[in-house]
């Protein structure tokens, strides 16, 4: 009963919540080339990888970010497999 209730809570994982260019205004070159290669490598082998925190935030004010966050539900091992480059 227990195990089942788990399940049940633990199985319901949120979808992202995905805003379009037409609400937020953000382009794509506005997006570091090394951020948006990580999240290509990641997206095209069928995980789900975006650009997350103080960059958004930053871009959303117009500022330049210094650096860029990416979220994904790729293992550590499973994305530093599909990036070349990384540790």
């Amino acid at each position: 009963m227990i195990r089942s209730l788990l399940r049940r809570v633990f199985s319901r994982t949120p979808k992202p919540k995905l805003i379009g260019f037409d609400v937020h205004g953000i382009a794509r070159e506005s997006i570091s080339s090394c951020a948006r290669r990580v999240i290509e490598a990641l997206q095209s082998n069928g995980y789900a990888a975006f650009v997350v925190g103080g960059a958004v935030r930053d871009l959303l004010l117009g500022k330049q970010p210094k650096d860029f966050d990416v979220a994904t539900d790729a293992h550590p091992d499973q994305g530093c497999a599909e990036v070349r480059r990384s540790p």
